[in-house]
């Protein structure tokens, strides 16, 4: 059951069964069985009724009741099975996002699996909170409204700025929301099982868009995550990951102090203890398109880091078709 705006269109996000969205995007979204609208729980309704009503916009929102079938967490799997499961729910995305249907709500919650095939598929879950962008322009009355889940949320979107609606939900934020995702199960589940190895780490997680804020810039920075056992043959895929959303938020800094100080040529925003971050990269990550970012990110964890390299059988899970299907950053 959700109320979504009665602007948005019934249905579309439950089963995102749309035009050009293909085979692939089915195997990796839920099997809506039946789907109503009660009009009559809508909430112009009982505006009205009790007198008011608005006249500025259509806020309005109306009750849709859906049945699925039932799926499983992704949790419930490890090692290799989660890996691979967790790409194709990564990538699914990313099509359904080109083709205009935006996630925006990407949480631990949101992330199952079915078993076709004897294998496990990872299932996007949940749209109730997406949005439709058509020609460029998203649906809805308020388009910049933040949603998600605050533990998952993107660092920009827990800004001052994006409690104010002054922050658009892009692309790249549910990419973000994917990686925090990643850190709290390796660091949360053992063998399937929710085990709060690390409660401090993510305590502050919940608090406040502000405390999330503030705890999530620190923990990139410390590089702190204590993996459980289940999860050693990721522990490397896992680092890369994390650093480079490190250095994506160094970039993000540097170009924003260049921008503020452009007397100053000289200016230095790479630290002494982590040099992931050079001015080429800060060019590349600043001015991509958003969905060139996806392509960068597998592109960093596939070429490895420092030296050191991923596993042949995990570095086989990776979308690496999505570095050579138009010699975008080929490995």
């Amino acid at each position: 059951m959700s109320w979504p705006e009665t602007v948005r269109r019934a249905g579309e996000y439950g089963h995102p069964e749309n035009p050009g969205t293909g085979q692939v995007v089915l195997d990796h979204t839920p099997n809506m069985l039946v789907f109503e609208t009660l009009t009559v729980h809508s909430t112009s309704i009982i505006r009205t009724l009790l007198g008011f009503h608005r006249t500025d916009c259509d806020c309005s929102r109306i009750l849709h009741c859906a049945v699925f079938e039932k799926l499983r967490p992704l949790t419930e799997l490890k090692g290799l099975e989660f890996w691979k499961a967790y790409w194709d729910i990564v990538t699914t995305h990313h099509t359904l996002w080109e083709k205009g249907i935006e996630h925006r709500d990407i949480s631990v919650s949101n992330l199952m699996y079915r078993i076709k095939d004897n294998v496990p598929k990872g299932v996007l879950n949940d749209f109730d909170l997406s949005r439709l962008r058509i020609d460029g322009k998203r649906e809805g009355t308020r388009a910049n409204d933040r949603t998600g889940t605050i533990p998952f949320m993107a660092i920009d979107l827990l800004s001052p700025s994006a409690e104010k609606g002054m922050v658009q939900h892009l692309y790249r934020h549910d990419l973000e929301s994917f990686a925090w995702v990643l850190f709290w199960v390796v660091s949360s589940y053992d063998e399937g099982k929710e085990i709060l190895r690390q409660p401090d780490l993510f305590a502050n997680w919940h608090i406040s868009a502000s405390s999330a804020h503030d705890k999530k810039i620190a923990f990139l920075y410390k590089l702190e995550i204590q993996s459980l056992p289940s999860w050693k043959r990721l522990k490397t895929a896992v680092a890369f990951i994390q650093i480079f959303w490190l250095d994506f938020y160094h970039a993000k800094t540097a170009a924003r102090r260049l921008e503020e100080e452009e007397q100053d040529p000289d200016l230095v925003m790479v630290d002494e203890d982590h040099q992931g971050v050079q001015q080429g990269d800060q060019d590349t990550q600043q001015g991509m398109n958003e969905d060139e970012l996806l392509r960068e990110l597998v592109a960093f964890v596939a070429r490895g880091y420092r030296g050191k390299k991923l596993p042949k059988d995990v570095l086989q899970c990776l979308p690496t078709g999505l570095l050579n299907s138009n010699g975008l950053l080929p490995l």
